[in-house]
């Protein structure tokens, strides 16, 4: 895979996603099957989300048809792999990938608001612990999966912040280095 679009699909922030899926399915049910498919549906909704997030991004350096047919083929190998899971994590699924697909489309809009944009990165970020132990039908663990949603929305959404009060000041220093 070329290294342009390796960066674009920022392949550890996939890897870290479908590790922490497959932790917590290992937590919730051992060496359960389902936590393989779920971990590996995170990675593929990850790497989609990314790379259509590039498609939109108007500086990118790659062919934008090329990034669209690797974002369609992430979403589609992903959503494959639902057809394995019980229906309430299949719903829940398809509410991210909307999700993601909404952040995208309106990537102008989102991304001009920043709280709405962090909002629902952080929602894709906290769905994860309650999509894995829907996939692996262990409800019962599911207020404690809520707890731990809650935990990571918290910190994504933060994160984010931090990240665009970084990206501003960076801007505020390039216009100060140029006059």
């Amino acid at each position: 895979m070329d290294t342009l679009i390796k960066q674009v699909i920022r392949m550890s922030n996939n890897i870290y996603s479908g590790l922490i899926a497959l932790l917590i399915s290992w937590i919730v049910s051992p060496f359960n099957p389902l936590g393989i498919v779920c971990a590996l549906i995170v990675f593929f909704y990850t790497a989609g989300g990314n790379t259509l997030n590039e498609f939109y991004d108007k500086k990118t350096d790659i062919p934008r048809n090329m990034v669209l047919k690797y974002s369609l083929f992430f979403f589609a190998t992903g959503s494959a792999l639902l057809m394995f899971l019980p229906v309430p994590a299949v719903l829940l699924a398809l509410f991210v990938m909307m999700l993601l697909l909404f952040y995208d489309v309106n990537f102008i809009y989102v991304k001009n608001h920043l709280n709405l944009k962090n909002i629902v990165v952080a929602l894709c970020t906290a769905f994860v612990p309650i999509f894995v132990v829907l996939s692996v039908d262990k409800n019962e663990f599911l207020p404690q999966s809520i707890i731990v949603a809650i935990i990571f929305f918290g910190f994504q959404f933060w994160r984010e912040r931090w990240k665009d009060i970084d990206e501003k000041e960076a801007m505020k220093y390039s216009k100060k280095m140029r006059k």
